[in-house]
This record gives C-alpha cells, sequence and structure tokens, in this order.
C-alpha cells in the first residue's frame, strides 16, 4: 500500500512551488511594493492597522497611488483598526470596501494580500515588509480573509 502512495505523494510535493521571500525596507521599500500592487492589477486585501502608510508614512505618494489604483479599477477589501481617524482616511475612495475591527486588537504589524502575495508589514520609523509569494499561502490567507470579512464590523451579542 506504501509503495502505491509514494508516486501519488511525490506527485503533490512537486505541485507545490517554493516560496519566493523578498525583504523591503523603508519608504521607498513600501513604495516598491505599492508599485508591485499596480503591476499586478488584482484586487487588494488588507488586515489590520489603521491606514499608517496613507495617514502618516507615505501620505503624498499613497493619495496619488491611491488614484492610480482608482483608474485601474482595482479593487480592495480593508479590515481595520477601528480608532479615530482612520475612517476618515478612505472616505471617499473608489473600488473600496471597509469593515471595522475592535481597537483592541490593534498592532504595529498587518498584512496585505494580492495576486499570490502576503505581504507582512511592520509599521515603525523605517517601515520593513516581507513579501512571500507563494500560491498556496496566498490561497490560505484570502481564505482567512474572508472568514474574517464575515465577522467584522458587527456587534457581538454576548
Amino acid at each position: 500500500v506504501v509503495e502505491q502512495l509514494l508516486p501519488i505523494l511525490e506527485t503533490q510535493l512537486k505541485q507545490h512551488e517554493a516560496p519566493l521571500v523578498r525583504i523591503f525596507k523603508g519608504a521607498d521599500g513600501m513604495r516598491a511594493v505599492f508599485e508591485d500592487m499596480l503591476r499586478e492589477r488584482k484586487a487588494i486585501f488588507f488586515y489590520g492597522g489603521a491606514m499608517q502608510g496613507f495617514r502618516f508614512y507615505l501620505k503624498d505618494y499613497t493619495k496619488i497611488w491611491n488614484k492610480r489604483r482608482e483608474k485601474l479599477r482595482m479593487p480592495v477589501k480593508f479590515i481595520f483598526i477601528d480608532q479615530p481617524g482612520v475612517r476618515n482616511a478612505f472616505k471617499g475612495f473608489n473600488y473600496f470596501s471597509a469593515k471595522p475591527l475592535p481597537e483592541k486588537l490593534y498592532s504595529s504589524v498587518a498584512w496585505w494580500l494580492y495576486a499570490n502575495k502576503m505581504v507582512l508589514v511592520f509599521w515603525s520609523h523605517d517601515p520593513l515588509a516581507v513579501m512571500i509569494e507563494n500560491p498556496d499561502l496566498a490561497k490560505t490567507y484570502r481564505n482567512f480573509f474572508n472568514l474574517v470579512w464575515k465577522t467584522a464590523g458587527k456587534k457581538n451579542k454576548s
């Protein structure tokens, strides 16, 4: 029986691509990730955070980037930490849906997902992004995002 399973397991292992991992540092690195999103022209999923890039770090650039994204009609779904000022930061955006999470879940770490890429974002004085490109990883996190999306923004009945 084991001998019959070995060819099947070997085929499945060969189908999984090794992830490509890249690191981006500072404002230029963050801009490089945003530019990659535009090149991919796929839906973007932002999870966590409080729009630090738009509000503080890359304020002028992200406004221009967002206009370019809207022109390409690229949809965004954003699950954000409900802090003062965050909702106003994306008011009037097109092709953009957002749902809040409680402020107690705030972290300086967020993650973004687009195409087959997941980006862990560490907002600090010198921002850092770790991009992992892998279809299986992207699928897993897209499923997780969709699960949280279904419950975000709703009040607990306890």
